[in-house]
């Protein structure tokens, strides 16, 4: 059992207020690893996102090794995590190598990478794949360096059998089977596990490989679930806040010491913005915590898209307590147009249409909706029509102009 990489984070840079939280998550999945008797993971990019020294904790943590082999101390160019592993099963020997894409570079190794450097992808794979090569059966290759570079690593590098693909896009593809090679990878979102056979004979070497469902009637590991079920019980008792920073007692110090307002709820946009607001009720983003299941109402992975503010000062801040504050439920106004408490007092800042689209797309990603389409999705939208279209994004303009 291997894992591709980018396991840890879903992306390359973390806030000093959620960094605790997800560290936490990532300790979880460690043990579950653990649990699981994972052979190995290879780091992918995003997993650098807390630095080398939580990295460090995590490895210590683990019971397989997490490889990386061209990821060097810049001075000696040792590497600085195992680059290979070999795994037995019955008679074969499965040589496994992990690597992060080049095109990384020390900026892109998080807090600390300016003592590291990342060497090339392609001579680092050569060199190990020859060496486990004469050792082994079998030689496999961890990453999550985008598709089309393990095509290019297939047709120049005959001594790789597999490549394992930790794709950060959460995109479900079919395998690529290049020469004597083939390319595997599975949705980050967890939907599947990715299966491959491989057949070894004095003839040659056969690879199948199939996706298995992780459907609802799949039994859960007891063990793997204590794990889950404690992380999200600690995560629904804990009020998400900035790390020290005193809570605030009223509407008047919040803006006052952290500089911004606080979120209101859409019932108090509709005062003004009528309708749009009763549009917005009758739109999905309006039902967003109702087509949560219940079983997930304390997940934090899934709240950040079905709530308002989630984490925020005034937001929506203590999971499964949605009566506390403003009914921030569901994915409303200031979502897109941030917290409305100073407003119309101080204009809402205006936004490029790239902001635009990257808000839209915190959600909206290719595994969870793959139908997206931003200019059709935004006629949907009541703000976008009429006389609030100066609000929010007109058709063909490049930009958000102010309310």
């Amino acid at each position: 059992m291997v894992d591709g990489g980018n396991l840890f984070f879903s992306k390359s840079q973390l806030h000093a207020s959620e960094q605790e939280r997800l560290l936490r998550k990532a300790r979880v999945l460690v043990d579950g690893y653990n649990a699981m008797g994972v052979d190995a993971v290879a780091l992918g990019p995003l997993d650098f996102a807390a630095g080398f020294t939580a990295l460090g904790e995590l490895q210590r943590q683990a019971q397989f090794p997490l490889l990386c082999a061209n990821i060097v101390h810049r001075d000696s160019g040792v590497p600085v995590f195992q680059p290979t592993a070999v795994v037995r099963r019955g008679v074969l020997r499965v040589g496994l190598i992990g690597v992060v894409d080049s095109a990384l570079g020390a900026r892109g190794l998080g807090p600390g990478g300016e003592d590291y450097r990342v060497e090339p992808l392609f001579s680092t794979i050569s060199h190990y794949a020859d060496e486990l090569a004469g050792q082994c059966d079998l030689v496999v290759v961890l990453s999550a360096v985008p598709m089309k570079k393990f095509r290019l690593l297939a047709k120049k590098l005959p001594t790789v059998d597999f490549y394992v693909a930790g794709d950060p896009q959460d995109k479900l593809r079919i395998p690529w089977t290049i020469g004597d090679a083939m390319i595997a990878s599975t949705t980050q979102l967890g939907r599947y596990l990715g299966s491959a056979h491989i057949v070894v004979d004095g003839g040659g070497k056969w690879v199948t490989h199939q996706f298995v469902p992780m459907k609802p009637e799949c039994r859960d590991a007891p063990a793997v679930k204590r794990l889950v079920d404690g992380y999200y019980r600690d995560a629904a008792v804990s009020r998400l806040q900035t790390p020290g920073g005193p809570a605030p007692d009223d509407e008047e110090r919040v803006n006052l010491v952290y500089g911004g307002a606080v979120y209101v709820g859409a019932a108090e946009c509709g005062r003004c913005h009528g309708d749009a607001y009763l549009a917005w009720q009758r739109l999905p983003h309006a039902r967003a915590w109702q087509d949560l299941p219940e079983a997930n109402r304390n997940r934090l992975e899934c709240l950040e898209c079905h709530v308002t503010g989630l984490g925020r000062w005034g937001g929506y801040g203590h999971p499964g307590a949605a009566e506390e504050g403003p009914n921030l439920v569901g994915v409303q106004c200031e979502v897109c147009h941030g917290p409305g408490s100073l407003h119309p007092a101080v204009e809402l800042a205006s936004a490029s249409r790239a902001q635009v689209v990257k808000r839209c797309r915190t959600c909206h990603t290719p595994a969870r909706s793959p139908k997206f389409r931003l200019q059709e999705y935004l006629s949907r939208i009541a703000c976008t029509q009429g006389e609030h279209a100066a609000a929010t994004l007109p058709a063909g303009a490049g930009s958000v102009s102010k309310q």
